[in-house]
C-alpha cells in the first residue's frame, strides 16, 4: 500500500502539475482543468503524507489512506462518465476505473482488518 500511495502520490502531483501548466492554453475549458489540475495535485501531497504515515506505522497514515480510498471510490465511478466538453467514453477508461475502484475497496478492506489495525497502535 506504501508503494502505491508513493507512486501515485508522484503520478498525481506530474498530472496536476502538467494540465495546471495546461490551463492557459486550454480556452473554454480553463476552468475544468484548473480545478481537476488542483484536485491532482492536493491528492498527490495527500497521498504522500499517508505514505508517511504508513512507513512509520502511524495511526493517522492508516486513517488518511483509508479515508483517501473511500473518497477515490465515488470519484472513480464519476470519471467513468465523460466530464470535460467534447470528452467521450471509451473503453479504455472504463476499465482502467473499474481497476481503481477495485484498488481502493482492496485497500480499504486491508487496512479495516484487527490484525493490521494492531500494527498502527
Amino acid at each position: 500500500i506504501m508503494v502505491y500511495a508513493a507512486l501515485f502520490g508522484t503520478l498525481e502531483i506530474i498530472a496536476g502539475s502538467i494540465l495546471l501548466m495546461g490551463t492557459a492554453v486550454a480556452g473554454s475549458a480553463g476552468v475544468w482543468f484548473t480545478v481537476y489540475s488542483v484536485i491532482l495535485l492536493v491528492f498527490g501531497v495527500l497521498d504522500w503524507c499517508a505514505f508517511y504515515g504508513l512507513k512509520v506505522l502511524a495511526e493517522w497514515g492508516r486513517q488518511l489512506m483509508f479515508w483517501l480510498s473511500v473518497f477515490a471510490i465515488p470519484l472513480g465511478v464519476i470519471a467513468i462518465f465523460p466530464l470535460f466538453p467534447g470528452a467521450e467514453m471509451t473503453a479504455g477508461n472504463t476499465i482502467f476505473q473499474l481497476l481503481g475502484i477495485g484498488v481502493s475497496g482492496l485497500i480499504v478492506y486491508y487496512l479495516t482488518r484487527p490484525h493490521i489495525r494492531v500494527l498502527f497502535k
